[in-house]
């Protein structure tokens, strides 16, 4: 089972209390079904555990909320207008609790491993160095297979132990997106990775009967032609950039 944020754009909403059956039609085609080659979810709600994750000045609507009432801000909603967003809000939002996350999780390394936090951050740079060289090794050898499966025997001993020491509070479970914190791998600058956080990350955009996403979504959370955190937010960018203040947006929380 895995869970992941669909933003689904409505182009006219009468009523707010009309959501259900314009976002239900939107998501119908791509129900999981025997037959259906687009199938993309078995359930949703609104909200779910994304609920509060758009902020609004205009009218809006919370949805439901996640397993044992969790959420992504309790003073958010999960429809409202597109010109009614507060962006730089979000985004502020975003980047406090992107920090929050990871230093969490520094600490947290610290203390199962035993090392002072400027240790850890250390190691975590030469760590940082190597999955950069080791890549390009790896890819000058062809892309023979993944990566993470290519390391035992074709890289140094101590890197190779630390890749595979296990997935919970070492240095390169912090670039985990399951286990640690998701920096992806060869970010070198901790800050501007934080700082760089987006007004609203989904993993996929339903608009006029296209479905974009970021990769294709498998059970237990595994991503199948995933794009790269920096080609989704370019590619988000641009549809955001068209869409008109009129538009509704709704955060939906889709299951496959």
């Amino acid at each position: 089972m895995s869970h992941f944020l669909v933003l689904v754009v409505l182009d006219e909403l009468p009523r707010v209390d009309l959501w259900e059956p314009r976002v239900a039609q939107a998501l119908e085609p791509f129900r999981e079904t025997e037959h259906n080659p687009d199938s993309k979810w078995d359930w949703w709600k609104l909200g779910g555990r994304w609920s509060g994750s758009l902020l609004s000045a205009g009218p809006q609507l919370k949805g439901e909320l996640g397993v044992l009432g969790s959420q992504s801000d309790p003073d958010g909603c999960d429809l409202c207008r597109v010109g009614d967003l507060t962006l730089i809000a979000m985004k502020q939002r975003n980047v406090q609790a992107r920090r929050r996350r990871l230093d969490d999780y520094l600490l947290k390394v610290c203390q199962h491993q035993h090392l002072h936090y400027d240790e850890v951050l250390s190691r975590y740079h030469v760590f940082t160095k190597s999955v950069v060289r080791y890549r390009a090794a790896w890819e000058r050898a062809g892309s023979p297979g993944r990566f993470r499966d290519w390391i035992p025997g074709n890289t140094d001993a101590q890197f190779a132990a630390e890749v595979g020491a296990g997935n919970n509070y070492t240095v390169s479970s912090i670039c985990d997106d399951i286990f640690g914190v998701g920096v992806p791998e060869g970010t070198t600058d901790l800050d501007a990775w934080v700082a760089s956080t987006q007004s609203l990350r989904p993993f996929a955009v339903l608009r006029g009967g296209e479905w974009r996403e970021r990769g294709r979504m498998g059970w237990f959370g595994c991503v199948s032609d995933e794009k790269s955190e920096t080609a989704w937010a370019d590619e988000f960018a641009t549809i955001t950039s068209t869409l008109k203040p009129e538009q509704w947006l709704a955060a939906v929380d889709c299951h496959i």
